[in-house]
């Protein structure tokens, strides 16, 4: 038998039978008996509450815990019950903020005419849904509603007519709910997670960035979260990327899978147990790849096959050098890009170029040079933006967008976990920068927001031999990153076989980046190209972090 803790919302669990236990029902009494209403507090409630049945409750109370639980986890899901609950909680709450704004601004300004006021309405009500997360602020001052509506006033520039004093009909081609919808969304608003990381306010995040592969327990970012906040995150990107898969295939060409069946063959022929015979299989790897007859070459045509032969030479060639490439710890990072890396993600772009490219070598960033340029006091220098080892361009609009980044640490046998710490976090927060710049260059050009859900930007990162491949997506105010593919590179004659799952990730890689490309030009297709909207966007840049002092 259950005894009160006293704790808040613990006396539903004791006032109602476990089998009738339902969470809707718990929230309401939550509310009913004037608890305070944020979300996040409610959720950490609950756990302790269901971890302490768990230990004290009777058999029976235990199941329906169990039970109790999983509902909490399906409800509190995007328009499940619990996402409802907190939507019209939040709803009727702003509304009666608004309701008071447009009343002080009727009876301060005169505003006579229908457009007049229900854009201001409306604009009011825009900045009403960035007030839900400050529970305490009971007002709104009228001083600054009032400079609210003459900055909205100046950028539609419009004048009120104050010589009509009939109300007027909206405009046909206005519509409020649409409106509203476009200008701001209500998951990040109501999101208690973007709140913690703004408040926690270190490395990532600052950027609202939540790095799902991390299985650090003690991760400051990860304990920030309840284990069900974390576990929705993780379903939250999954959903995003299973639009993002199930809109392209990923077809590779049928000579290309016929010189990868060739060059497995070869191999294996050519391996006793663990040995390769790699100068036997280099004579394979060395003809011509074209079918027999070929009279003419085209290189967007045929570049990949050569590709492909081009990274198992270069593989081959490490091998059969003197020094041991992979076990040479005096090897220059610059020198394990050029023979390698770059081969694998600048050289599959070729073809593609210019529309898509990897620049390679120490390349600026040039977001983080803006963002850096936006706190520059007057008359002081530009600021350097970071460098990265690769930046991934596309061409869209005229403009070079930066979608890509790619961090080498060290050579394949380096050990170095803090550079492998301050790359990942450099690269993670340059994924940030430029999906933000992407979502707002698409809104400013009224793309809807809805169409902006297939966006991501990646990172790729190369740690001794090991290939990770990043995506980052927007959802609910959150930049959401996990690993979308990855391999280990081969050091030794008889992984050699690998190489051609590696090329196949590659290849997935690549038309995964057209396939953005494409989705981009598809939203552009029948918009403006250009400029149309600078307020679209409702989230801000993140500032850059003060300068510090060197020591």
């Amino acid at each position: 038998m259950l005894l009160d803790t006293g704790r808040p919302g613990f006396s539903y669990f004791l006032n109602t039978p476990c089998e009738d236990w339902d969470i809707l029902q718990y929230h309401k009494a939550w509310k009913a008996a004037k608890l305070t209403m944020d979300r996040a507090s409610v959720a950490r409630a609950i756990e302790k509450q269901i971890n302490y049945i768990a230990i004290h409750g009777s058999g029976k109370e235990k199941q329906n815990a169990i039970r109790f639980e999983k509902q909490f986890e399906m409800d509190s899901k995007k328009m499940g019950r619990i996402d409802k609950f907190w939507l019209n909680h939040f709803s009727n709450r702003i509304y009666n903020h608004v309701e008071d704004e447009v009343k002080m601004l009727e009876a301060d300004q005169h505003l006579m005419i229908a457009t007049q006021v229900t854009e201001a309405k409306i604009y009011i009500k825009s900045q009403a849904w960035k007030q839900v997360n400050e529970p305490n602020k009971e007002t709104i001052e009228s001083n600054e509603a009032l400079r609210r509506k003459r900055d909205y006033d100046e950028f539609f520039d419009e004048e009120p007519d104050e010589s009509s004093s009939i109300e007027a009909e909206p405009h046909d081609e206005f519509d409020e709910y649409k409106f509203l919808k476009e200008l701001i969304t209500i998951e990040e608003v109501t999101n208690p997670i973007v709140k913690r990381l703004l408040n926690y306010g270190e490395g990532i995040a600052r950027y609202k960035i939540i790095f799902l592969p991390e299985d650090n327990k003690q991760d400051p970012i990860k304990n920030l979260l309840t284990s069900q906040e974390w576990a929705t995150s993780e379903h939250d990107w999954q959903m995003a990327e299973e639009k993002i898969i199930g809109s392209f295939s990923v077809a590779i060409p049928a000579d290309i899978v016929n010189l990868l069946i060739k060059y497995d063959e070869a191999i294996k022929e050519h391996t006793i147990g663990f040995s390769s015979n790699v100068n036997k299989i280099s004579l394979v790897i060395n003809e011509n790849p074209f079918e027999k007859g070929r009279t003419e070459y085209l290189f967007q045509r045929d570049w990949l096959l050569h590709w492909v032969q081009l990274v198992y030479t270069s593989f081959i060639t490490c091998f059969q050098m003197p020094m041991d490439f992979f076990h040479d710890a005096s090897l220059s990072e610059y020198a394990y890009c050029d023979r390698l890396i770059n081969k694998l993600w600048e050289d599959i772009f070729l073809d593609v170029n210019p529309a898509i490219y990897m620049r390679t070598g120490e390349v600026e960033n040039i977001d983080r040079k803006d963002q850096k340029d936006g706190s520059r006091l007057p008359g002081q220098k530009r600021a350097i933006g970071w460098f990265h080892d690769a930046i991934l361009m596309v061409k869209f609009l005229s403009k070079d967008i930066q979608v890509g980044f790619g961090e080498v640490v060290g050579n394949p046998c380096k050990h170095d976990d803090n550079k492998l710490n301050e790359d990942r976090e450099k690269m993670l927060k340059a994924m940030q920068l430029s999906l933000y710049k992407l979502r707002k260059l698409l809104l400013e050009r009224k793309v809807p927001k809805k169409d902006l859900e297939q966006l991501e930007t990646f990172g790729i990162q190369v740690y001794k031999r090991d290939f990770f491949i990043y995506s980052a997506h927007w959802v609910n105010g959150l930049y959401l990153v996990d690993q979308v593919n990855g391999f280990t590179i081969p050091d030794t004659t008889n992984q050699l076989n690998e190489l051609s799952s590696i090329i196949k990730a590659m290849l997935g890689f690549k038309y995964r980046i057209i396939n953005l490309t494409n989705h981009i030009k598809s939203l552009l297709e029948h918009r403006p190209k250009t400029f149309m909207y600078r307020k679209a966007i409702d989230e801000s840049a993140v500032d850059s972090s003060p300068a510090k002092n060197k020591k």
